[in-house]
């Protein structure tokens, strides 16, 4: 598929394998210089990935690797976008909370409004 390493644990949640890689990435080791922010051919970054798929404990360990939440893909699609297109709640929180996300970022078509969408999000029954 074209993907890294770090990509593959972190989409099928080898979490102990992306641990891995990006401790050694930040002990200066030799990983791509930016290998928490990498992207794949669409511009979708490993956390905008792991916001779509729910995944909570890939984006908390991305965040704690210092990841940039304000990256945007192809398309103009931030990671908080997918989190609220998505209905993940706890990640949208933890990506505003812990990760300095901006609710009130625009994606590339102006009437996919993150505030209303995420207001929606909060209305829905758990």
């Amino acid at each position: 598929h074209g993907q890294s390493a770090l990509s593959f644990a972190i989409q099928t949640g080898e979490l102990s394998v992306a641990n891995t890689i990006l401790s050694h990435h930040s002990s200066g080791g030799p990983t791509f210089p930016s290998a928490v922010d990498e992207t794949d051919a669409h511009g979708r970054s490993l956390l905008t990935l792991a916001c779509q798929a729910g995944g909570m404990r890939a984006v908390k360990l991305l965040l704690a690797h210092g990841c940039q939440t304000e990256t945007v893909d192809n398309y103009g699609v931030a990671p908080i976008h997918k989190a609220v297109a998505f209905g993940h709640r706890k990640i949208v929180r933890m990506l505003l909370d812990d990760g300095g996300a901006d609710i009130d970022r625009q994606t590339a078509d102006p009437s996919r409004s993150l505030p209303g969408q995420y207001v929606l999000l909060l209305q829905k029954p758990a």
